[in-house]
């Protein structure tokens, strides 16, 4: 490797390219630098875990300062999992609560009763185990991972790992292959999980979870809610399971077509929750625009025709718009077989443009299944 060249922090190559330094700020000048690359890892600098709440020469709270702006980023997003309910239980009490500096870092269970968020409220959470999740993820975004370890806990290992292997498409044995050399290098007493199942299961906690629906092999219909437990296809008269001789009675039935769900009310949540999204749900109905002059679909004919029809969800701003869009695409490249399927893609129109059109806004919802083109039958997966 060139010691002349440097990785380049901008949008479009986030530090995976090497490049000398001219054209590196050619980039930075043209796609802007990486949003939130504030800790410069990739760089040589080391990672700090708490950004600031360990060093105690350093640390002041303002008093004007919320519980939230307070914490870490793993703790952070425990707290986005909660979601807004939480989050005014927060707002609305004393600002005078403030973590003491050795407080920060430690289990907050102690902070959650004087605050008031005690056992099972029903208005943040709905009869269910959510409270005890949330604590359970809490104590884990605080728990270092070996004693003495002040630069990562388990959450944020888990999360990072994570990360990597999506951007780098690792493959899950030698993502675990990884994994054990890294507990192997770790004192004894590490909480470090086992493989990348282990780490699955507890990021499950933080919902967004994945759902998998039976689909007639010739994609007549879903094997869901009245019919989840139908055996074949009322259209077509086809079995929903692959008809097997050589399986034995103790083994598990294989559908012959599944579709991958994303559910989105619990995305579509989470805008609301997080303060810096929940202020721009409402852009598309007070933003300024000049007469005649279309700049976003809220100024489009169409647009306002539906305000017309249904004046009622128009009164609301905060109600959601989103926009749709799907296309197929071929994972076994040219290749191999042929097979095509379907994400289906939505984005809430309700940002502005410089929001909704970026990566993160735009949700992918559901996969549907190959490995034919669905043509007018797709909307049976909607």
């Amino acid at each position: 490797m060139d010691r002349n060249k440097l990785r380049c922090p901008c949008k479009k190559c986030s530090n995976g390219k090497f490049l000398d330094i001219d054209k590196i700020r050619e980039h930075l000048c043209r796609f802007g630098f990486t949003p939130n690359y504030y800790n410069w890892t990739s760089h040589g600098e080391p990672f700090i875990y708490d950004d600031g709440y360990r060093r105690s020469d350093q640390f002041s709270v303002r008093e004007e300062c919320s519980y939230f702006e307070q914490l870490n980023p793993y703790q952070g997003m425990v707290f986005d999992e909660a979601g807004h309910n939480l989050d005014s239980e927060l707002n609305h009490t004393s600002t005078s609560f403030t973590p003491a500096p050795e407080q920060v870092g430690t289990s907050h269970a102690a902070e959650l009763e004087e605050i008031g968020v005690t056992g099972c409220d029903e208005n943040v959470c709905d009869g269910t185990s959510q409270c005890n999740n949330f604590r359970e993820m809490l104590e884990k975004a605080d728990e270092p991972l070996w004693a003495g370890c002040d630069n990562h806990t388990k959450v944020s290992v888990i999360a990072r790992l994570l990360n990597i292997k999506a951007e780098h498409n690792v493959s899950v044995d030698c993502f675990n292959s990884f994994v054990e050399v890294m507990r192997e290098t770790m004192p004894r007493d590490n909480i470090m999980p086992n493989d990348f199942y282990d780490m699955k299961k507890l990021v499950d906690n933080l919902g967004l979870p994945v759902v998998r629906i039976d689909v007639c092999a010739m994609g007549c219909m879903l094997y869901w809610r009245d019919d989840e437990y139908a055996e074949s296809c009322k259209f077509c008269n086809q079995p929903m399971y692959k008809i097997n001789r050589r399986q034995g009675r103790n083994q598990k039935r294989r559908p012959c077509k599944q579709m991958f769900y994303l559910p989105l009310i619990p995305r579509l949540q989470r805008l609301y929750a997080l303060q810096a999204t929940a202020e721009y749900m409402t852009w598309h109905a007070n933003h300024e625009t000049e007469e005649d002059l279309m700049c976003y679909p809220s100024d489009a004919e169409a647009y306002q025709h539906f305000d017309r029809t249904y004046p009622e969800f128009a009164l609301e701003p905060r109600n959601i718009r989103l926009g749709l869009c799907a296309d197929g695409f071929a994972p076994f490249g040219k290749s191999g077989k042929s097979y095509s399927c379907w994400p289906v893609i939505l984005t809430p129109y309700n940002l502005p443009p410089g929001m909704c059109m970026k990566i993160p806004y735009m949700f992918l919802t559901l996969i549907v299944p190959g490995p034919q083109n669905p043509k007018k039958g797709i909307d049976i997966y909607m």
